[in-house]
């Protein structure tokens, strides 16, 4: 989905639902620079007026991929202790 513009993305129209619980729709968006799944049902207000329910959720890792390492921040050292004895001055 790398053509996909930051803050968008598409729905397509599920032809094979496995029950009534499953989407009606499902695609991908990107926020924020970050790719998620999304699903979608049609569901009537007590109005009347039929909305769509959306949910968001990370993708998932494909079989046989290996699982990435969440990028852990940079930890500082503490300086060695005898440092200032190797120093000449």
């Amino acid at each position: 989905m790398s053509d996909t513009r930051d803050n968008s993305g598409a729905l397509f129209r599920e032809r094979d639902r496995k029950s009534d619980r499953a989407p009606e729709y499902t695609g991908k968006a990107m926020i924020g620079g970050k790719e998620y799944r999304v699903a979608a049902w049609i569901k009537e207000g007590r109005s009347g007026q039929k909305f769509f329910s959306l949910a968001f959720e990370e993708p998932r890792q494909q079989q046989g991929q290996p699982q990435q390492p969440a990028s852990k921040p940079a930890t500082r050292q503490a300086p060695a202790a005898d440092l200032d004895e190797d120093l000449p001055f």
